[in-house]
C-alpha cells in the first residue's frame, strides 16, 4: 500500500540510490529534498528527505547544513517548529556527529529560538558505527 495512504508525510532516507542524473526516484506522490551540498558533488549524496506533496511549501523550509550526510528541514505548525535532521553518520570517524552538535551549540548560543515558541528536534541516523573487531592471536 502507498505510504501516503497510510497518512506518512515524511521520509527519511539513508544511502539513497542515485541516478546517472544525479537525481533518487521517488513517486509524485513525494518531493525529495537534497542536502544543500548535493548539486556540488551529487554522488557524495548519503541522506534525503521525501515530503509528502499534501504538505504546503509554505509550512516547510530548508535548513542549510554544509554536508552531503545531513539533510536537514523545519516544519512550521500550530503547535511550534519541528526541526528533522536526517544524518549518515559515516562508521570511521564522528566528524557528522561533531558538525551536528556544534550546528545544535550554534542554534542555542545565537538564540534562534524566540522565547515560548515551541520548538522540537530531532535526529534520525544511520547507526553505522560499529564495535570495531579485535582480532586475539593464539598461542
Amino acid at each position: 500500500m502507498r505510504l501516503t495512504k497510510q497518512h506518512i508525510d515524511i521520509v527519511a532516507l539513508q544511502e539513497p540510490v542515485i541516478s546517472d542524473h544525479m537525481v533518487t526516484v521517488a513517486s509524485r506522490d513525494w518531493r525529495v529534498i537534497y542536502p544543500s551540498m548535493h548539486a556540488r558533488n551529487p554522488a557524495s549524496t548519503r541522506s534525503v528527505i521525501l515530503i509528502c506533496m499534501d504538505i504546503h511549501t509554505n509550512n516547510w523550509l530548508q535548513i542549510d547544513f554544509d554536508s552531503s550526510d545531513v539533510m536537514a528541514i523545519e516544519i512550521l505548525g500550530t503547535w511550534g517548529k519541528l526541526m528533522i535532521l536526517n544524518i549518515y553518520n559515516d562508521c570511521d570517524h564522528d566528524t557528522i556527529i561533531d558538525l551536528v552538535k556544534n550546528f545544535q551549540r550554534n542554534l542555542d548560543d545565537n538564540n534562534q529560538v524566540i522565547p515560548n515558541e515551541e520548538v522540537h528536534m530531532i535526529w534520525l541516523r544511520d547507526f553505522n558505527r560499529h564495535p570495531l573487531q579485535h582480532k586475539i592471536a593464539h598461542v
